[in-house]
């Protein structure tokens, strides 16, 4: 990100995004069966994720010197293996290839 870019305000603000009927503790997965939100698998998906973010930070800071750049490349490559692993975890397998 620039420092110098100037600060825009959104053209369309998002208030009170909420459907009134609560969530009852659950999340859904991609092929919309739902687990308590603290089920493994979810845990599992979450760290997943959080781990693809600090990847991405340290892809970012790599690109920005030639003697890591190569380091660069390899970093994505995890993320994208990061990525589907998300997405196996997020899908059951009986699901897998039913959309």
């Amino acid at each position: 990100m620039n420092d110098n870019a100037e600060f825009r305000e959104p053209s369309l603000a998002l208030n009170r995004i909420y459907t009134r009927q609560g969530d009852a503790g659950q999340t859904a997965l991609v092929g919309g069966q739902r687990l308590p939100k603290d089920a493994l698998r979810i845990e599992c998906y979450g760290t997943v994720d959080e781990l693809n973010a600090f990847v991405g930070a340290a892809v970012v800071e790599a690109e920005r010197d030639d003697r890591t750049r190569r380091l660069a490349g390899i970093l994505r490559r995890v993320q994208h293996e990061l990525f589907n692993l998300g997405s196996i975890l997020a899908t059951l397998p009986e699901d897998v290839g039913a959309q």
